[in-house]
């Protein structure tokens, strides 16, 4: 409830509805003999860019010191409601990893996965399929609905690179090459020392570096994204260092779940972005096209 030059003005709910508004501000008498009135929809709401957020959060095989490559073991996706900000439907997975299938203790005391709930699962390429069968069924890949991943950082996402340079510095690695520049030039010298970098670091990307590691294309509708931490500044005008929790504490939230559940992961992320919605922020596209 607010007051706005001598009227009493009242949020009008339904209880099995999200709150709506007229499109201009209607007086009416109270009871009382005061005068209400509806108030129009808050600039979140009418300006918003994206019917519909996909919220995703990742967890893949780990260890101390890393295991290469990492592999996705938890796949989850909520579909947020560009609107009203609330959770539509969820898509959740396990995944059975292959090049790593046996999960270290160190990855079970992080993410809480233990061995029982990635045995036996589909694949990455089997889960990539049902992805695509539960975009569609939910009217995602409708090229009038416009939606958006968004992700807490780049790392579940973004490519390092082109393709074409990424698939080169792979392949001229895992041959074996040591002196490139007889046959390719200045490129291929530079392609092998990115290519050493990646395989002794591990690719800095989950889905797109897994792809390109066992050979799957990688569906367009993740070749663009928000980056949470990045909207997240632009809001509140500080970097979150430490992820989800800088940001939970940033906006005076509780921290859903455990850290480090995927699924978790994205009610939190949702929970966030309900929140600076609500303060009037608008989500914008942070991935560069690719």
């Amino acid at each position: 409830m607010s007051s706005r030059n001598g009227f009493r003005c009242l949020w009008m709910f339904n209880d099995s509805t999200p709150p709506y508004w007229s499109s201009k501000v209607s007086p009416k008498l109270t009871s009382k003999g005061k005068t209400s009135c509806v108030l129009p929809p808050p600039a979140w709401c009418s300006q918003r860019r994206y019917h519909y957020f996909l919220v995703l959060d990742f967890e893949a095989t780990c260890d101390k010191p890393q295991i290469h490559p990492q592999e996705i073991i938890e796949f989850p996706i909520l579909k947020l409601n560009g609107r009203t900000m609330e959770i539509e439907s969820t898509f959740h997975m396990y995944v059975q990893p292959v090049v790593h299938p046996q999960l270290t203790p160190f990855c079970t005391e992080l993410t809480g996965i233990i061995q029982g709930m990635v045995d036996g699962q589909p694949s990455l390429q089997q889960v990539l399929e049902r992805v695509d069968e539960w975009m569609a069924k939910e009217g995602l890949l409708d090229p009038s609905v416009k939606s958006i991943f968004v992700t807490c950082g780049d790392w579940d996402l973004k490519v390092i690179g082109s393709p074409a340079v990424f698939r080169s510095c792979l392949c001229l690695t895992r041959a074996g090459c040591t002196s490139p520049s007889a046959t390719c030039g200045s490129a291929g010298a530079f392609a092998l020392s990115f290519g050493r970098e990646i395989v002794a670091r591990g690719s800095s990307c989950r889905l797109p570096g897994q792809c390109q590691y066992l050979g799957l294309p990688v569906a367009d509708y993740f070749k663009q994204w928000i980056n949470l931490k990045k909207a997240y500044s632009f809001a509140m005008g500080s970097w979150p260092k430490n992820g989800l929790l800088d940001m939970n504490k940033g906006l005076n939230l509780q921290h859903i779940g455990r850290p480090h559940s995927g699924i978790d992961d994205c009610k939190n992320i949702a929970n966030i972005m309900k929140t600076l919605a609500h303060r009037g922020f608008i989500f914008k596209q942070t991935s560069k096209p690719f």
